[in-house]
């Protein structure tokens, strides 16, 4: 009967990701901070489970995308948008609460991210204008044009019902409703009222510079004729101005019609101006005006003659305010950019994740567990203690629960802040500074994670055998044509300290749009470099190739399997390269330099990915795909190893453990039955191609009885498993 090994290891996928999201929700550090918790018991464990682990991106997104509050406050006399995740923040200013991937600039990037990846272009040929133009507030700017043309429609029709005594219900509900969406619409966001208001100034600046190029020859020809003008919508809902020459024996049935339509106008501004006394918590003349502006703008230029003078007056007003709609415009836009690209860069590499550690539609079958806070904090003080004992038990101890893979993104390059030497200071100068001793972990920056706290974390879990996957934060410098021999030969120095066999280096990082500047409303707004932490993707793929499902819909169906772990997928095999590509495009179009090749070739240096045209049994990579997938452990042969050998041996010991007790007999049987069978496979079925064999034909376990080791060998590297407690025979 054929050894199935799920019944004894029933995953190898179970991942942790170290990164905060929003500071509101329960994190692993406020469950080990409570002063009753034990990160031994199954009720902590429970609690992990419910607070902290999630399935999917949908359930992420629950669980953890914070609220963006839009706050408009007012600086120096002028009306200021400014965002942030901050609630108490929130609270202080009326801030309104928005959901941060419903935001245009959230969406432009995942937009970019999918058609990017499945344009086969190089980011170069990539052309993006039709994504950026999202940033423009073409579709804002027609919803509300369609709600303030049927509100006024609607309440004509009311009020032509009512004159005549006839049941006007319908249209008095309809007029509710639509002012009910007006209300929905500033309260979601208040700054989407102005592109409307600026387009609709715009449209009162033509018409008073038409005022103006005609009022003078009307004085001085003395012509019988004014020219008057109204406010109103067309069919589309655009605010136009009905111009009206009259003969001034019809201006009085022109005034009726003027009078009727202003008479329309003010009943809806007086309504609307009650609907945002009623609904906000703090009195906002500036959004007051915007709102009753922008869906029952008052007329300019009635039937009174007026002289240049006044239209020029009145359209130097208009300028003002279309500069001053335009500037709170832009500087809102730029505002949320500036304020909101570092927590959307992290959401979207939680995208990634799942988009590359999943199939179509499938659940990731046994979760990530997200800390939801900075790495930093849980190597501090009394957590440390608490940490360092709960990731023990589920990356050692535990079977069923056992955390395989974890994610450390966005790390400092170098760490900020350098301590000083004070070799010139007196020790004993009772008035000299105090020494204070700091932590050696300190969290270096505000928004990623110190080299130093990295460093400590990568060493806690190695101990552990919790494969680690981390990556620097990205920039123009550290994605695919940032890399150079020196930035690799200075990795190599930098990371020489964290020889690791747990340890994972991804790189390079993803670009995902180059700094860039856009056309705005009368101006330009700066998109910084978005990018996207290596560690994410490659996380992904090695976290999707431990799952059957996923590689049967990756196309090895046939190919797997069905009793065996995954452990010993090589991501660097051509046939499982081909199938687990990432979903980003080439990003350059030359090849790398055959220098910086030879640089990575060496030692074949972490995990990378590559996106050089390379053609496998004749079919192009039209993605960027993975190069080398290696640990920060070098072999005896000065190589970096494999991940899938570190990966087979952590499966044995785990395989070894899931017995009740280790005995020389359980070695025995191990040795002859189990490792046997899984080196018959291997030889028998290599025909198949199985891609999920736990032992390939040219290797083999052996246990040294003497030495009370066990032996793996693979076919240029061999590894002593020495820490396997053997309990003797009774």
């Amino acid at each position: 009967m054929a050894i199935n090994s799920f019944e004894k290891i029933k995953q190898t996928s179970r991942a942790i990701l170290f990164e905060e999201f929003d500071v509101e929700k329960k994190s692993l550090y406020d469950l080990l901070d409570d002063d009753n918790s034990n990160p031994l018991t199954e009720m902590f464990e429970d609690d992990v489970e419910n607070r902290l682990v999630v399935h999917n991106f949908d359930e992420f997104i629950k669980k953890f995308a914070p609220k963006v509050y839009e706050i408009c406050t007012n600086v120096d006399g002028n009306p200021q948008f400014i965002y942030t995740t901050d609630v108490n923040l929130a609270k202080k200013y009326n801030g309104i609460a928005q959901d941060i991937t419903e935001h245009v600039y959230y969406r432009m990037l995942e937009q970019l991210y999918i058609e990017k990846g499945s344009s086969g272009q190089s980011n170069l040929k990539f052309d993006d204008k039709d994504i950026l133009e999202m940033l423009t507030p073409k579709q804002e700017v027609e919803d509300a044009k369609d709600i303030r043309k049927k509100l006024q429609l609607t309440l004509e029709k009311y009020n032509e019902l009512k004159s005549k005594n006839e049941n006007a219900n319908e249209y008095a509900q309809q007029f509710i409703e639509y002012r009910k969406k007006i209300q929905e619409k500033y309260s979601q966001s208040q700054m989407s009222l102005l592109p409307l208001a600026i387009e609709d100034v715009k449209t009162k600046i033509e018409y008073l510079d038409k005022n103006l190029n005609t009022q003078s020859s009307i004085e001085d020809n003395n012509n019988a004729f004014t020219t008057a003008g109204q406010l109103v919508f067309n069919s589309s809902g655009t605010l136009v101005v009905k111009e009206i020459t009259v003969n001034n024996d019809e201006q009085g049935t022109e005034d009726k019609n003027i009078t009727s339509q202003n008479d329309i106008n003010n009943k809806i501004r007086d309504v609307l101006a009650l609907d945002y006394d009623s609904s906000s918590k703090k009195d906002n003349e500036f959004i007051k005006s915007l709102v009753l502006s922008s869906y029952a703008p008052m007329n300019i230029n009635n039937n009174e003659n007026k002289t240049l003078a006044e239209i020029e007056k009145e359209r130097e007003h208009y300028v003002e305010l279309k500069h001053m709609y335009s500037s709170v415009y832009n500087q809102s836009k730029q505002a949320f950019i500036n304020e909101m690209t570092t927590i959307i860069e992290k959401l979207l590499g939680v995208k990634i994740f799942f988009d590359h550690a999943t199939a179509e539609g499938n659940n990731l079958e046994n979760g990530l567990l997200v800390t939801n806070c900075k790495a930093s904090k849980l190597i501090k003080g009394n957590i440390k203690n608490k940490f360092e004992k709960f990731i023990k038990d589920r990356g050692i101890n535990q079977i069923k629960n056992k955390i395989w893979f974890a994610i450390l993104p966005a790390i400092e390059e170098k760490d900020k802040i350098e301590v000083e030497s004070n070799k010139d200071i007196d020790p004993l100068d009772a008035m000299g500074p105090l020494d204070v001793q700091k932590d050696d972990e300190t969290d270096i920056s505000d928004k990623y994670l110190s080299f130093s706290a990295a460093k400590t974390i990568l060493e806690v879990l190695d101990k552990s055998k919790i494969m680690t996957i981390f990556n620097f934060k990205g920039d123009k410098n550290n994605g695919f044509t940032g890399l150079n021999v020196e930035y690799i030969s200075g990795k190599k120095t930098q990371l020489s300290g964290v020889n690791y066999e747990h340890a994972v280096y991804a790189y390079p990082n993803f670009t995902l749009i180059r700094e860039r500047f856009v056309d705005s409303v009368d101006g330009k707004l700066k998109i910084p470099g978005v990018y996207i932490d290596a560690a994410y993707p490659a996380a992904g793929l090695l976290i999707g190739s431990q799952q059957i499902k996923y590689l049967e819909k990756r196309g090895f169906k046939g190919k797997l399997n069905p009793n065996n772990v995954c452990v010993h997928v090589d991501l660097e095999e051509d046939r499982i390269r081909k199938n687990l590509l990432t979903k980003f495009n080439r990003e350059v179009t030359l090849r790398w330099s055959q220098d910086l090749k030879t640089e990575i070739n060496r030692d074949k240096f972490g995990f990378v990915f590559c996106s050089d045209e390379v053609y496998i049994d004749n079919m192009p990579m039209k993605n960027a795909y993975v190069y080398f997938a290696r640990t920060m452990k070098k072999s005896s042969r000065g190589i970096y190893r494999p991940i899938y050998r570190v990966l087979t041996e952590d499966f044995i010991r785990q395989y070894l453990k899931s017995n009740s007790a280790i005995k020389e007999s359980t070695m025995t049987k191990f040795e002859n039955v189990e490792c046997n069978e899984w080196q018959v496979e291997g030889k028998k079925n290599n025909s198949k191609d199985y891609v999920n064999l736990i032992l390939r034909p040219d290797e083999k376990v052996e246990y040294d009885r003497e030495n009370k080791k066990l032996k793996i060998t693979f076919n240029d590297d061999e590894a002593i498993l020495e820490d396997i407690d053997i309990d003797s025979e009774e």
